[in-house]
């Protein structure tokens, strides 16, 4: 018998065995069949896929008196933060799919300043990492960062189990974490802000504010990470005086230049609102009319009607793919 098929079944089971429970002391009727559909879906997630676990979810809570399956998937749709966070992922994929974030990323570690100073690259792989979090996501930027760190340890001699190629994986790792809080754009940030508006409607966010706070808390964790990793753990940076070369990071090509021109305009334009003046016609524009979600819309059509020597800049199809059902 098909494998996937006894998964199916087994999701599909853990997702009605809810409907068997009663009221309890804790957990009502409904609580019960919300968790299980919950375990089903993850189960399947983690063993299919995630695009249509995710719709049968919604659709079995469509057999709960939660509500029906028509106002259960209009509800999900018609969410704000649902609609910012699939905008924003449709948005991270301008810079993904032009490959921007490597790059960005090559070119950080190809500086002077990286080149120059031993811990100055463990440094600037750790701001790569940041950076391509912030402005992608953290699993691109951390891959393109560790496959940048395993060429150059294998360049200048480094081995697996050496303290210097672990110490900057483990830097790479935290700074992604890090980095996918910096922008506002991020699902993230867009899914923290979308909750917090929910429960105080009165909220209202600077995003420039959260940009500087959270690039601060970064710079002090990445500062006391490496203070740690010089007078703890002390790995050998002989081989990094050996010098190396990471290629692709001459100069922007033109898909790039326009990757970075949008997600650039797209930054600036969330900005706006934490500079104007509060009150003024611009700032009621730009943070009410427009908001983040028209800004995002905006940026993606751009990016459609932009065209790279005669073809379509990206398509649809592209961004798609950076989508996180």
């Amino acid at each position: 018998m098909n494998k996937k098929l006894i998964h199916y079944a087994i999701g599909i089971i853990l997702m009605l065995v809810g409907h068997l429970f009663p009221d309890g002391a804790v957990i009502t009727a409904l609580g019960y069949q919300i968790m299980f559909i919950f375990i089903g879906a993850l189960y399947l997630w983690c063993t299919t896929d995630m695009f249509w676990p995710s719709l049968l979810a919604l659709v079995m809570l469509g057999t709960t008196s939660h509500g029906t399956a028509a106002n259960v998937l209009g509800s999900a749709m018609s969410n704000t933060t649902v609609m910012q966070m699939f905008f924003m992922m449709l948005v991270a994929g301008i810079a993904k799919e032009s490959g921007l974030i490597s790059y960005l990323a090559r070119k950080i570690i190809q500086s002077n300043f990286a080149k120059k100073y031993p811990w100055g690259l463990t440094c600037s792989i750790m701001i790569a990492a940041f950076l391509g979090a912030g402005l992608v996501s953290g699993i691109p930027s951390l891959l393109i960062c560790w496959a940048l760190i395993y060429q150059i340890a294998e360049q200048v001699g480094y081995k697996k189990q050496d303290k210097w190629p672990t110490m900057a994986l483990i830097g790479a790792a935290y700074a992604a974490c890090f980095g996918v809080s910096l922008m506002p754009y991020n699902f993230t940030v867009v899914g923290f802000f979308g909750i917090t508006k929910g429960i105080f409607p009165e909220t209202d966010y600077n995003y420039l504010s959260w940009v500087a706070i959270s690039t601060l808390i970064f710079a002090v964790g990445a500062l006391l990470y490496l203070l740690c990793c010089k007078f703890i753990f002390k790995p050998d940076l002989s081989y990094l005086k050996k010098g190396y070369n990471v290629e692709g990071a001459a100069k922007l090509d033109g898909r790039q230049k326009k990757a970075l021109s949008v997600m650039g305009c797209m930054i600036v334009v969330m900005m706006l609102p934490s500079i104007l003046p509060k009150g003024t016609p611009l700032h009621t524009f730009f943070n009410g009319s427009l908001g983040v979600i028209g800004t995002a819309v905006l940026a993606i059509c751009a990016a459609l009607m932009l065209k790279h020597e005669g073809k379509p800049f990206i398509t649809f199809a592209d961004l798609s793919k950076n989508l996180i059902w």
